[in-house]
C-alpha cells in the first residue's frame, strides 16, 4: 500500500513539474530571445570567423519579417567585423529598424542604428550619421536609466524607451 501510494506521488510531482516548466519556458520565451540574440552577438565579437563560417548569405538583402531582419543584421555585424570596408545596403537598415520597432526588440534596433550611422560616416554624410548616433544615445540612455530596467519590463514595453515624435527629426521613431 506504501509503495503503491510512493508512485502515485512521484507521479504526480513529475507531472508537476513538467507543466511548471512548460509555463515557466512559455512565459520567458521574450527575454529568452532576446539572450540568444545577445549571445550571438557575444560569440560575433570575439571570434567573427567562426560565426562567419555558419552564415547562409544567399537572399541576405531581402528582409521580410522579423526572422529575416534578425538574420541580416547578425549577418551584416559578422561582415563588418572581417571586412572593414563591407557596409550593407542602407534600404534594408532602414527596413530592420522598421520590423525591430514594431516588434520592440531594442537589442537589434540599437545595432541596426549602430550600422546605419556607420554607412552614413562612410559617405561622408554627417548629418544624418550624426542624427543617427544621436538616436542612438538616446535610446541607449532611456534603457539604462529606466527605474524598471528589467527583462520583463524589456519584453512586455519597450515602445516607453524610443523618444517621442516631436524629438526625432528623421522619423526613427
Amino acid at each position: 500500500m506504501q509503495n503503491n501510494m510512493n508512485m502515485k506521488l512521484n507521479h504526480y510531482m513529475g507531472v508537476i513539474a513538467c507543466i511548471s516548466l512548460l509555463l515557466l519556458g512559455s512565459c520567458n520565451s521574450e527575454y529568452s530571445e532576446s539572450r540568444n540574440f545577445d549571445d550571438i552577438i557575444f560569440q560575433i565579437e570575439n571570434d567573427p570567423q567562426s560565426y562567419l563560417l555558419k552564415l547562409d548569405t544567399i537572399n541576405m538583402n531581402c528582409v521580410k519579417n522579423k526572422r529575416d531582419a534578425v538574420h541580416f543584421i547578425l549577418a551584416a555585424i559578422t561582415l563588418s567585423y572581417t571586412d572593414n570596408n563591407y557596409y550593407p545596403p542602407k534600404s534594408v537598415l532602414e527596413r530592420c529598424i522598421q520590423i525591430f520597432k514594431k516588434e520592440k526588440m531594442i537589442q537589434p534596433y540599437l545595432e541596426t542604428l549602430y550600422l546605419l550611422a556607420e554607412t552614413y560616416k562612410k559617405e561622408n554624410d554627417i548629418t544624418k550619421e550624426t542624427a543617427y548616433r544621436i538616436s542612438f544615445s538616446v535610446l541607449i540612455f532611456n534603457v539604462y536609466t529606466s527605474a524598471e530596467d528589467t527583462p520583463a519590463s524589456r519584453s512586455t514595453d519597450l515602445t516607453s524607451f524610443f523618444p517621442s515624435p516631436a524629438n526625432n527629426a528623421l522619423g526613427l521613431f
